[in-house]
């Protein structure tokens, strides 16, 4: 998928989500920041992506070690990003409490995203290495935007049934 794409669709679940869990209008903002930046993290290891023109430093040393859709497009990386949160939030700096919760719905946009496109997740990392797609779809294609779509529409009807329930 496109950045475009990741992050509109990062925006749109974390506004969503957000507006219907939190009254604080500070509150509706931060976690859709977060949820929105945690959508596009894992294009780091890209060199002319959204989030490496803002992390240039960090890009450039990921892009060292790494190759795209390596380790940065996986659950293990997703969870080794919420360990360095925790240790962050625990040792020096306080982060908002749903810092967490934001970041998680938002990296885990991109991996669902990205498991419909023709390259894939590689979801069980370490353990298989094979990347699991679904619809090997090319990202700037017309399906690539319909696909985009259905699941801007799939996650606002879980988040809402998901509230309405509680």
């Amino acid at each position: 998928m496109t950045g475009t794409q990741h992050i509109s669709l990062g925006f749109t679940m974390g506004i969503t989500a957000a507006c219907l869990t939190f009254n604080e209008p500070s509150t509706v903002a931060g976690f859709t920041a977060i949820c929105t930046v945690a959508s596009i993290f894992p294009d780091i290891d890209v060199k002319n992506s959204k989030i490496a023109q803002k992390l240039k430093i960090s890009s450039f040393i990921t892009r060292l070690f790494l190759k795209h859709r390596s380790i940065t497009h996986t659950p293990l990386f997703l969870g080794l990003t919420c360990w360095l949160i925790h240790i962050i939030s625990t040792k020096s700096i306080l982060l908002p409490d749903y810092t967490m919760k934001a970041w998680i719905m938002g990296y885990m946009i991109h991996l669902i995203q990205d498991t419909f496109t023709s390259g894939g997740i590689k979801w069980l990392f370490p353990l298989w290495l094979k990347p699991i797609s679904l619809l090997k779809i090319k990202s700037k294609s017309f399906l690539g935007y319909i696909t985009s779509f259905v699941l801007y529409g799939i996650g606002v009807a879980l988040i809402l049934t998901n509230i309405i329930r509680l």
